[in-house]
């Protein structure tokens, strides 16, 4: 492994464990909704739905980094 390949796996090693740092933040924020369930999904306030709509952008966002 050349150098510039060990330099792109730490970048996205790094990227990953901050995708994980608010992945746990934003799960750990849902915590008394869960489970969710249709009658608690559509009763979430903004807080919540933010909390939720974050922990939905960072899973997405760590399985592309995952992928690539």
């Amino acid at each position: 492994m050349t150098g510039s390949d060990q330099h792109r796996l730490a970048d996205a090693w790094r990227q990953c464990q901050r995708h994980v740092h608010h992945l746990k933040h934003a799960l750990a924020s849902l915590e008394g909704e869960l489970p969710l369930t249709g009658p608690r999904l559509g009763a979430l306030d903004d807080e919540a739905i933010q909390d939720l709509d974050q922990f939905v952008l960072r899973f997405g966002r760590l399985q592309d980094a995952i992928g690539s």
